[in-house]
This record gives C-alpha cells, sequence and structure tokens, in this order.
C-alpha cells in the first residue's frame, strides 16, 4: 500500500511466504529510500508484439529500485538484489524489486492518484513507462516463474491426455503467488 499523506510517507511492501509468515518492508520516501519507480501496463495489442518473442510475456508490472537499509530490511536480501551502478546486463535484473499486478484498471486508476502527491508524482509520469522492448530487463524474475508455471501446466495437461498419472489431483502451486501487493 502507499501512504502518501503523512508527515513521513511512504511505500508499505507486505507478502506471505510459503509457510504462512507475514512480512513487511517500510520504504520512506522523505528519507530517499526510494530511487527509481517504472511501470508497464499490458494493453491487447502487446499480445501481437508478444507473439514475436516467444520469451517475453507481457503484464501489468510496477518495479521499484530501493536502497536496502536496516530499517526497510531489505538489507537481507542483498544475494538476491544487487544496487551496484554496474551496466553489467546480468546484474540489470537484479536491481529491481518488480510486482506483477493482477487489476490493470484499478492500476490505471492508482496511478492517477498517485500522481497528484507532490511526495510520488515525480516517480509516476509517463517517462517512467516502460517500453515492451524492455520489459524483459525488470520483470526477469517474474518472466522465469511465469514460464515455469506455464511449463508445469502443458506436462500436466500433456500426462492427461496421454492417460498417464494425470487423473491425479493437482497440487495448489499452480496458484502460488510470489508477491501479495494490494492494487
Amino acid at each position: 500500500s502507499v501512504q502518501p499523506g503523512t508527515n513521513n510517507p511512504y511505500i508499505l511492501f507486505s507478502y506471505f511466504d510459503e509457510k504462512g509468515k507475514s512480512f513487511k518492508h517500510y520504504v520512506y520516501l522523505k528519507e530517499e529510500e526510494l530511487k527509481e519507480l517504472r511501470y508497464f501496463i499490458a494493453r491487447d495489442d502487446e499480445n501481437e508484439d508478444s507473439l514475436k518473442d516467444d520469451s517475453v510475456e507481457p503484464m501489468t508490472v510496477i518495479a521499484f529500485r530501493i536502497t536496502p537499509t536496516e530499517k526497510n530490511n531489505f538489507s537481507n536480501y542483498s544475494n538476491a538484489y544487487d544496487q551496484e551502478d554496474t551496466e553489467n546486463a546480468e546484474n540489470y535484473k537484479k536491481r529491481f524489486i518488480s510486482v506483477e499486478v493482477r487489476d490493470t484498471d484499478e492500476f490505471q486508476a492508482m496511478l492517477v492518484q498517485m500522481r497528484q502527491h507532490p511526495a510520488l508524482d515525480v516517480w509516476c509520469s509517463e517517462h517512467s513507462e516502460i517500453s515492451f522492448d524492455d520489459l524483459a530487463k525488470y520483470t526477469h524474475a517474474l518472466q522465469e516463474e511465469n514460464r515455469k508455471e506455464r511449463d508445469m501446466r502443458q506436462s500436466i495437461a500433456n500426462r492427461t491426455r496421454s492417460g498417464g498419472k494425470g487423473n491425479k489431483k493437482k497440487k495448489d502451486s499452480e496458484n502460488k503467488l510470489l508477491l501479495v501487493y494490494p492494487f
């Protein structure tokens, strides 16, 4: 959630791990922990572009570049989250915390609201929009997870059609959430 109207505006990242344990990360905007915010809004015309490149699935996403600190608790993820300013393409995909947004219309309404607050309007301009060609750089982990889920569903479907053991009850991992972020 976003709390721009307080004395110290912040963005709250909260999610549950696979065991149901809750995690919260507060990123305070006045303390300049937020370094960059980028977003991509999936539109129907991107689905045609995605047919050209099977490796990138269009998805509405918001990506944050945050300075990890003890206070925001992102320093615990230093192995997965890299903030060095090198131009190494391999490390670029580790610079952003990307959140897939399930409701595009609600997200667009939230962007309009965020643009009305001085602490957030600088981050939510049209200049912050990600082009489809750059989407893979910001969503690498999400794309990989979606690809694994697609492959697993395809594998189950193939086993079911071939009369294999696919008739067993499916595991709940097919709908496993990566990160819960209330948009």
